[in-house]
């Protein structure tokens, strides 16, 4: 199994060096997402962070200064790709971009074949955004599925174990790094420790 980390939607001080400190610390993947549209705090952000981890980055924001960074992984949100016409997404696909994307209705994931995977959720209660409550029932299996899907949503280094259990490809972390422990890096560790077992048979 996967995990990506989601960063926080703020900017804030050191944030570079902590991504850069995430990467070092066995982190493979993290999804920057930045909802303001501040460009300025973008290109900050990214000339703190180490090139050599760019292309493990995946933007949710400012796809036009992916070429400048060398980015290939572009996310869009569900609104997004609902707006990007077919001709727009065989010309990312041809430039080699790697598309990700997320929905809420597993109904949609068939038509989602062109991207690399898909955030699915919330699987469980979200710790960061407060309302934001799963309606999935306790017992939840994915159904029959050709796409990756990565689940979204108070995922936790406690429930990796169930997310497998539940069919699930990967899991996208947020809260469980930013808002639940004064340390980022070894919240992360942990999760990747966790992910690692799972993968060697371990609960």
């Amino acid at each position: 199994m996967e995990m990506t980390v989601i960063t926080r939607p703020d900017y804030f001080s050191g944030e570079g060096e902590l991504i850069n400190k995430l990467f070092e610390s066995g982190l493979q993947s993290l999804h920057l997402r930045k909802p303001v549209n501040d460009e300025l705090s973008f290109k900050k952000l990214m000339s703190e962070i180490d090139p050599v981890n760019y292309p493990q980055l995946s933007i949710h924001q400012h796809h036009e200064l992916a070429p400048v960074f060398d980015i290939n992984r572009l996310h869009f949100t569900e609104l997004h790709r609902k707006d990007m016409d077919a001709v727009e997404r065989k010309e990312l696909l041809l430039r080699g971009c790697r598309l990700t994307t997320s929905v809420h209705e597993f109904e949609s994931i068939a038509e989602l074949e062109d991207f690399t995977y898909v955030f699915f959720g919330p699987v469980f209660n979200s710790i960061s955004k407060a309302g934001y409550s799963s309606k999935l029932k306790p017992n939840f299996v994915l159904p029959a599925h050709k796409n990756k899907i990565f689940a979204i949503g108070g995922i936790t280094a406690g429930n990796l174990f169930k997310i497998k259990q539940m069919g699930f490809e990967g899991a996208a972390v947020l809260g469980a790094v930013w808002q639940q422990t004064a340390d980022p890096v070894a919240a992360a560790i942990q999760l990747i420790k966790s992910i690692n077992q799972i993968g060697n048979g371990d609960r």
